[in-house]
């Protein structure tokens, strides 16, 4: 009880961050993570992707829930790319040193790609 966060954090064998990559075409994009929004990305027309954080959205070890919605740009009502969206989880671990290359991101997760 009477430990401090930095007496906490020293015990920890770990300090993980992790990461969603993902690629888009031709769609708008919604991620949650445990129904927290960690992505939004309603450019329309944008072929883009990007790798952002997700550790605010992880509340407890263990497996997570994952949704992603794909929404047809505006004024389409379908979502004509052949492969409009590709997405993997990964983590780095900080507790590791990192050399000359960084930290090496390891991909737990690797969704199929939507092909249409």
């Amino acid at each position: 009880m009477g430990t401090t966060l930095k007496e906490q954090m020293a015990s920890y064998t770990s300090k993980p961050v992790y990461y969603v990559e993902y690629s888009s075409s031709g769609c708008l994009v919604d991620i949650r993570i445990n129904d927290s929004s960690v992505q939004k990305d309603y450019n329309p027309g944008a072929v883009g992707g990007a790798v952002i954080t997700a550790n605010t959205a992880i509340l407890k070890s263990g497996k997570q829930r994952v949704t992603v919605r794909l929404i047809p740009c505006r004024d389409e009502t379908l979502i004509t790319e052949k492969e409009p969206f590709t997405m993997r989880i990964g983590y780095k671990d900080f507790m590791k040193p990192s050399g000359d290359e960084g930290r090496p991101c390891h991909w737990v997760m690797e969704m199929p790609p939507i092909v249409h």
